[in-house]
């Protein structure tokens, strides 16, 4: 039996960060935290919890990053001249490979990093 999931974080897709945290703001009436960068994606994000281990994420296409030679997470490439929307959610897992082993066509995992600049 694959190991149980669990969410992790909501996410918000803008295409700036700027319109993002205006969207949060207006529809929330809360600041989001600085989050970080994602060098491996060429976006950046603010971070906030919502619960013990639970994460809003505002997040866009980083224009001071360098293309990151493959679609960006989200659909950010596609999508980055549209209006800040709730995009995703996303899950954790105790263990990573069982959880790929047991779904069908999720793809690979790629390790990624979030750093600040």
């Amino acid at each position: 039996m694959p190991p149980k999931l669990a969410l992790d974080h909501i996410v918000v897709t803008a295409p700036t960060l700027e319109a993002g945290i205006e969207h949060v703001r207006a529809c929330l009436g809360v600041e989001v935290p600085p989050g970080g960068a994602h060098v491996q994606m060429g976006t950046h994000n603010r971070l906030m919890r919502l619960g013990e281990d639970e994460f809003l994420e505002i997040i866009a296409v980083d224009p001071a990053a360098p293309a990151p030679g493959r679609p960006r997470w989200f659909a950010l490439d596609r999508y980055h001249s549209k209006p800040p929307r709730l995009r995703t959610w996303i899950a954790r897992t105790p263990d990573l490979d069982a959880s790929l082993a047991a779904a069908a066509s999720v793809g690979v995992a790629t390790e990624i990093t979030r750093g600040g600049r």
